[in-house]
């Protein structure tokens, strides 16, 4: 049904009955059974007579006796149209007198769906849970602390004014990685306040890099091209702002904590490129192990470098933060590969 909207473990239930439904020539309707904890009218939502096997005994608005209710998601079959065509002949039109025919036929079952949750968004009660409940579901298992806890709660919002828009995902990571490009030029003015308002913006870029996901599974338009090409302009603008906060620190001699001479300078930058470089390599394999974890793990990506950057910027702190970022990067690398060699060689 056009006006519900699902959460997608529940599709995957559903989904999981097809090849039964086409052996044995049945329609499969999701029902909730119970009741639920969210929004409803009950007294407009179809409600089910289910007997001990999910067959359906009766389906209708005003059953009296009922225990389960009617998601509006079918898994249906060509004995769906012979259904129909009968219920037309008894002089009853509606969608749910078809299912009442073949429960008839015994040939209507239930998929239990509960715990998940669905929705049918007939009101402004309902379209407000709803729209919550849906950017609830834009938080990853892979962020990292950062993005837990400074970039998504800021970044959730932005997206929310933004949903509101004709813009794509692509536009949003373009403009991500425009901001920080500026960022880069501001540090090249080499004067303390370019490189200030350079880890500022640096910072809303990381926040408005988690936007453009954010609004790909709000709207459906994820794709693997802008995965892609949101990963290639990201490590753009990490080489592009590393290597301007190189040319900062050696513009200065490095910075009030730690004066150094190019060579060692030299070192460290590629030491920060290389970290950069493997961290993001070893990122899919160590997000898959996050996903099949029950419970959470540490995560220091992408958020957590940036921030690190930005911070170290607006600290006037550009060797410091170039030689800490460089040593982090490598040593959650090292990490990665100690905790996946654990968990999948030696278990």
């Amino acid at each position: 049904m056009v006006d519900h909207i699902y959460e997608p473990s529940l599709l995957k239930k559903a989904s999981n009955y097809v090849a039964t439904a086409i052996t044995h020539q049945r329609v499969y309707l999701a029902a909730y059974r119970g009741r639920p904890t969210f929004p409803l009218d009950e007294e407009d939502v179809t409600r089910i007579q289910v007997n001990d096997i999910h067959g359906i005994v009766q389906i209708g608005k005003g059953l009296r006796t009922w225990n389960a209710l009617d998601c509006g998601f079918f898994v249906c079959t060509p004995v769906i149209f012979s259904a129909l065509q009968e219920s037309v002949t008894r002089g009853k039109y509606q969608l749910s007198d078809g299912i009442q025919v073949l429960a008839q036929w015994k040939k209507s079952f239930i998929v239990p769906i509960e715990p998940c949750w669905w929705i049918d968004v007939d009101s402004e009660k309902e379209a407000k849970w709803a729209e919550s409940k849906l950017f609830q579901q834009l938080k990853k298992a892979t962020d990292g602390p950062v993005s837990r806890f400074v970039n998504r709660p800021i970044s959730l919002k932005i997206s929310r004014w933004l949903a509101s828009y004709a813009i794509t995902p692509n536009q949003i990571s373009f403009f991500a990685f425009l901001l920080g490009v500026i960022a880069g030029f501001f540090v090249l003015t080499f004067k303390p306040v370019g490189l200030i308002i350079a880890g500022v913006l640096l910072q809303w870029s990381s926040i408005l890099d988690g936007c453009d996901g954010e609004i790909a599974r709000l709207k459906f338009l994820s794709s693997d091209f802008g995965a892609w090409i949101d990963a290639v302009m990201d490590r753009y603008v990490d080489a592009w702002y590393v290597a301007c906060l190189a040319a900062y620190a050696l513009y200065f001699h490095g910075d009030k904590l730690w004066i150094t001479t190019p060579e060692t300078l030299l070192w460290i930058s590629l030491a920060n490129l290389s970290g950069v470089l493997l961290n993001s390599y070893t990122a899919d394999k160590y997000d898959h192990f996050l996903k099949k974890r029950s419970k959470g793990a540490l995560r220091l990506g992408r958020d957590a470098r940036l921030f690190l950057l930005s911070l170290g910027s607006v600290l006037l702190l550009p060797m410091v933060t170039l030689g800490f970022v460089a040593l982090l990067s490598h040593l959650e690398v090292l990490r990665r590969v100690i905790l996946l060699f654990r968990t999948e060689v030696l278990s």
